[in-house]
């Protein structure tokens, strides 16, 4: 690329605090604060004082709610009031990567999920790991519940954790094969729309005797970002009615020696029209590529015929000049992009042969037989600070 080195790309974004300020260091403190061995990645540089102390640590994860939203948006007075750091969430900053690191706590290298679609080489498919479908497709494949045993290898965090174990989801993929797998032994709360998260989650600690650890998922901030913008007056009041929510709910719970934290898989941005590559626009590149794109449109995975990746990447560096930094494969894996090992078997075969790293604010798009235009205002996926930075807040009422 003309006007671009992996140092100077580098300079100019967000990237991964692995070493201590990152989702994946919140893990590990809070897999050690909670009777687990570890896996060997460093704790929380900083720990708020008091952490893991309660009988009841509460991770309540707001998809999407990134740190630039939260300082910026006129509502969210109680999470600001509570707010005592960044941290950067992990690369790809997408909830199929993040969340993912959330329940296993383990780094994207490790458990291999690099973004919303993914190239199973298992199966000969790309594949969204998430719902489990096939890519074109928008239902979960016949066999979803055999292929959980070979795409998915890590083992949950909460079968290593020595507390009682709860998962408060979305009625609608509380029980997905995904969530069944990455969830373990961990107890699961299906529950419908805000009032239900909180009525749940009060649910769950009331009745808890012993000592738990609870994750608790709210996506609702995400989907409005994807649709509206995260700049939409929508995303603004669905923060501060979440803002609201949330205050009520740890006034009922004073005095029960709850501690929360509250963070979120990554941030967005929102992406002008005229700033989207259409990759069918660039034929030359599609002609050039063995399969779809993989990933996500903020960084996607190329994967080009054996021998021509010098070749390819120079194609794509012309065409994608203004929109794109290119680098090859073993270049992002060396780096340590994905966060550090044990790196999963099938790692270099899910990342393609060139990682195609989107400037701010552009995407890339391309399309499947089958596959139905999708538009999306807000984006997330790149390591622009706006997507990367994510909120710790941390309290016991």
């Amino acid at each position: 690329m003309r006007r671009s080195s992996a140092a100077r790309a580098r300079s100019a974004m967000l990237w991964p605090d692995y070493a201590g300020g990152s989702l994946l260091n919140l893990m590990a403190s809070i897999e050690l604060a909670c009777g687990g061995p570890g896996r060997g990645y460093a704790p929380l540089r900083y720990v708020p004082p008091g952490f893991g102390s309660a009988r009841h640590l509460v991770l309540l994860l707001v998809d999407g709610l990134g740190d630039g939203l939260l300082e910026t948006a006129s509502g969210g007075a109680f999470l600001r009031a509570h707010r005592v750091g960044s941290l950067t969430s992990v690369f790809p900053s997408t909830t199929a990567s993040a969340i993912t690191t959330v329940l296993t706590g383990l780094a994207p290298a490790a458990h291999g999920l690099t973004g919303w679609h993914v190239y199973a080489s298992e199966l000969d498919q790309v594949i969204a790991p998430l719902p489990l479908w096939i890519r074109g497709e928008r239902f979960p494949h016949a066999d979803a519940e055999r292929w959980c045993k070979q795409l998915f290898v890590a083992d949950p965090l909460a079968d290593r954790l020595t507390r009682e174990c709860h998962v408060v989801s979305p009625w609608f993929i509380c029980d997905s094969p995904y969530n069944r797998h990455h969830t373990g032994s961990a107890e699961r709360w299906p529950y419908r729309g805000l009032p239900g998260l909180f009525e749940t989650l009060e649910s769950v600690l009331r009745r808890a005797e012993a000592p738990t650890y609870t994750y608790a998922y709210y996506g609702e901030i995400d989907r409005l970002g994807h649709e509206c913008g995260i700049g939409s007056r929508q995303v603004a009041a669905e923060l501060a009615t979440f803002d609201a929510a949330l205050e009520d709910f740890v006034a009922r719970m004073g005095g029960r020696d709850v501690e929360f934290v509250i963070t979120a898989d990554h941030g967005f941005i929102d992406n002008p029209p005229h700033d989207q590559v259409r990759l069918g626009d660039h034929p030359r590149l599609v002609h050039a590529l063995m399969r779809p794109l993989c990933g996500e449109r903020r960084l996607a995975y190329a994967y080009v015929e054996p021998g021509r990746s010098a070749e390819v990447a120079a194609l794509a560096a012309e065409e994608l000049a203004d929109a794109a930094i290119i680098q090859h494969r073993d270049t992002v894996l060396d780096a340590g992009w994905f966060g550090p090992g044990p790196v999963h078997p099938r790692l270099h075969e899910r990342v393609g042969d060139l990682v195609l790293v989107l400037r701010e604010p552009w995407v890339i798009i391309d399309q499947v037989p089958g596959e139905r235009p999708h538009d999306q205002v807000g984006v997330h996926g790149g390591v622009s600070r706006a997507e990367m930075q994510v909120p710790l807040i941390h309290f016991a009422p």
